[in-house]
């Protein structure tokens, strides 16, 4: 639990509080009586901000804070950020606490700002939230690399036995004035784990494309396309409540031994959030999402674009002249 990671102080101030991450009634701005923890969740979340933003006693805005704690949305994280420089300290704990469990990089800012309030206990739950955020972030980072090397888990001679197409994996670009190696890795990625959805196709890099692999590929008489992919733009789109950042990516299907273009499909995408902390650091994260759903549509024809190059080469493998003369030594 996340009371349970909190140094003792915390938890100290939180049990005198007498507060329930679960249940509790309490008094609105207005004066009325709200159940939380009953009722559908969108109500019960939208009672709760509004407790957190309006209730008199510190007690009800630190009481709705931590219920906070079990919503993600946009409003949710707005409405607790805005909490970290709440009058009452024990509301700012709470805020700095429910963050710790739904909180994500959007935060990092404020958070960090309130990890050196004069007050101690604030100061503590803040600096426990950012760790939390910053070990969430690794572990999402880190599955979506396991995801996308799911293409290669097995050895290139096995995936070549089990196939009907082969694609390589060329250079991924970047072609903004950014030029983001980590846009450009995050580009490779998300379509080297799409290709592995396409059937029957073995994915390679150009480092497993070897004279054993190519002898394999020439055996079975399959077409090797290449793949290379561009980030064409990623334009961030302000407003006065949002942030907004547009990604439209192109991904070529080459032949592997000529370069001919045989295939381009398109895939744009936006990424929106209220806007939260630091600029540069939510930009750079709608951006990632935007990227990855705009590589999803552009791949979502991957397999008929495909089968359209193949049908262009007439089921002739296109290999190379490194091909050809291996195979004629051989011969």
């Amino acid at each position: 639990m996340l009371l349970g990671s909190l140094r003792p102080t915390v938890v100290c101030m939180v049990a005198l509080l007498g507060i329930s991450c679960a249940t509790a009634r309490a008094q609105t701005a207005e004066g009325e009586t709200a159940e939380i923890g009953t009722g559908s969740s969108s109500t019960e979340q939208t009672v709760l901000v509004r407790m957190l933003e309006e209730g008199k006693s510190f007690r009800v805005r630190a009481r709705a804070a931590l219920s906070l704690a079990r919503f993600e949305s946009n409003d949710v994280i707005v409405a607790l950020e805005g909490a970290l420089a709440d009058k009452h300290p024990a509301v700012r704990t709470a805020a700095a606490s429910a963050l710790a469990q739904n909180g994500d990089r959007r935060s990092v800012s404020a958070l960090r700002t309130a990890a050196s309030d004069q007050e101690s206990t604030v100061a503590t739950a803040a600096k426990t939230a950012l760790q939390a955020i910053a070990s969430r972030s690794n572990g999402d980072r880190v599955a979506e690399s396991a995801a996308a090397n799911t293409a290669f888990a097995q050895s290139a001679m096995t995936r070549l036995r089990r196939a009907q197409h082969v694609v390589v994996l060329g250079e991924m670009h970047d072609r903004t004035p950014s030029r983001s190696r980590e846009l450009s890795a995050l580009l490779g990625e998300q379509v080297g784990a799409a290709l592995t959805k396409v059937d029957r196709v073995a994915v390679l890099r150009a480092d497993e494309l070897t004279d054993e692999a190519r002898e394999e590929i020439a055996r079975k008489k399959l077409a090797v396309l290449k793949l290379e992919g561009n980030l064409q733009s990623v334009q961030p789109v302000l407003s006065a409540t949002e942030r907004r950042v547009r990604c439209e990516v192109s991904v070529l299907l080459l032949d592997e031994g000529t370069g001919a273009l045989r295939s381009m499909m398109r895939g744009a995408a936006s990424a929106v959030a209220q806007r939260s902390g630091s600029s540069v650091a939510q930009e750079k994260e709608l951006a990632r999402k935007a990227l990855r759903s705009a590589v999803q549509t552009a791949m979502s024809t991957a397999q008929e674009a495909i089968d359209r190059a193949e049908k262009a080469n007439e089921g002739v493998p296109q290999l190379g002249e490194e091909t050809a003369q291996l195979i004629k030594k051989k011969q």
